[in-house]
């Protein structure tokens, strides 16, 4: 197998993940923000909008923090249905 019929099959189990992920995000009621598959990371990455800690009844660890317009923001992420699923929470 030559390596863009590998990075093809890569990208498709991606992107079936990716879609099984949203259909149980949208299931919890949360919002997508943004949809990352393909590139340097191996599983997709989806970001959602949301002001709760644990959004859908999601538990995520804490990732790091950064500040935004003078105002502290957590960044929260766990693995989920094989895909990276982050958000954001203002301290």
């Amino acid at each position: 197998m030559n390596s863009k019929s590998q990075s093809n099959g890569c990208l498709a189990v991606q992107m079936e993940d990716a879609r099984h992920c949203l259909t149980d995000l949208a299931k919890r009621g949360l919002v997508i923000s943004s949809v990352e598959i393909g590139g340097r990371q191996e599983v997709p990455r989806i970001k959602i909008s949301t002001t709760y800690l644990e959004p859908g009844g999601l538990r995520g660890e804490l990732r790091g923090t950064k500040h935004l317009n003078g105002k502290a923001v957590t960044i929260h992420a766990l693995k989920h249905h094989n895909c990276q699923v982050e958000w954001e929470v203002s301290s």
